[in-house]
């Protein structure tokens, strides 16, 4: 039996009840996956995928080499059409490619960001609709802020089920190290804690935890938290790491422009952090807090983005321009700005 990623159980449900419900009922239907890099999306996927291969086929195709409808189109073929209906000259239609499936087909759309063309982006998912219930559209974005840009202009009858890819939490990242171990020797629990504990406030990244703990293993089969501290310094110490504000950090950071816009709010310590706990919940990024978020908001003093005056007020050290460039988030800059803070 097919199980999900840890953390990951409520998305992979999602899409494999919906995707078994409208299979039973010859519905059409799509999908839209969201998040960072190393928040689950494609390995969920390839787990539904699997977990569907009794009453599915698939496809999967990375927007990052293909330009065209055609392109898209012509991806299809191979796994559509046995040897003994291919055909010689011109392909055949997406129209054909549907009728000739003996199963609906799982079109999976990686790295949907690439798509140089949102006409494109919208043709794919009107396929269910317009071509046959049996392509099932699923795209997956790394951009955050991709789902929110381009939703509102698909102009579906049926809209596609959204699912955004949060970061992991301290927690989901301690189970999921774990489970990685499980086949190696033990490790100690204050190590993993440290590790997911921080990786949790930087990023989320699932893979960048995995990686730091395998780094202080070729050190020793046991690592403890000096080993896994070394690591984690010697990766964010690196100089492309030192010149990105860490997620948390850009929301603290989103959020302190955000205030200082309200001139009738003063922007204190207490004020952002209860303003930046209510921005990550409508942000869908799990909030930090204690150590963590003081590490947070020490990022952003280190580089002289921001200061606490005597009176206990934050003082921006950058105009609004270089902050948001700093941020380097245009969709999470909106979103905040937008909320009620």
């Amino acid at each position: 039996m097919v199980t999900a990623l840890k953390g990951r159980e409520k998305e992979f449900d999602t899409i494999c009840d919906n995707v078994r419900k409208a299979i039973a009922t010859s519905q059409p239907i799509t999908f839209y996956l969201s998040g960072l890099p190393g928040t689950g999306k494609t390995a969920t996927v390839y787990r539904v995928i699997e977990a569907l291969s009794d009453v599915t086929t698939s496809v999967f195709i990375n927007c990052a080499s293909v330009n065209t409808l055609k392109d898209l189109t012509t991806a299809l073929i191979s796994p559509a059409e046995s040897p003994k209906k291919k055909t010689r000259g011109r392909p055949p239609s997406l129209a054909k490619i549907a009728e000739a499936l003996s199963k609906p087909m799982l079109v999976i759309l990686d790295e949907i960001d690439h798509l140089s063309s949102s006409t494109l982006l919208y043709s794919v998912f009107r396929w269910p609709q317009e071509v046959s219930w049996k392509l099932i559209v699923i795209g997956i974005a790394n951009s955050i802020d991709l789902t929110e840009r381009l939703l509102p202009k698909l102009k579906l009858t049926i809209p596609p089920i959204t699912l955004p890819f949060a970061p992991y939490n301290k927690d989901q990242l301690k189970d999921i190290i774990a489970e990685k171990l499980q086949d190696e020797n033990s490790m100690d629990k204050t190590s993993l804690e440290l590790c997911a504990r921080k990786i949790a406030a930087v990023s989320g990244d699932a893979r960048s935890a995995v990686r730091v703990i395998k780094q202080a293993k070729s050190v020793t089969a046991t690592p403890t938290t000096r080993e896994v501290l070394g690591v984690l310094n010697s990766v964010y110490a690196s100089p492309l790491s030192r010149a990105r504000l860490p997620l948390q950090s850009q929301v603290l950071l989103a959020v302190c422009l955000r205030i200082s816009n309200n001139k009738k709010t003063a922007l204190t310590r207490f004020a952002l952090y209860n303003a930046y706990s209510k921005a990550c919940t409508e942000l869908n990024i799990p909030a930090v807090k204690g150590d963590d978020l003081e590490t947070a908001w020490g990022n952003i003093e280190s580089q002289s983005l921001a200061s606490v005056d005597k009176a206990g007020r934050i003082r921006l050290q950058i105009d609004a321009s270089t902050a948001r460039s700093v941020i380097a988030n245009s969709h999470m800059i909106s979103q905040i700005d937008d909320l009620n803070l």
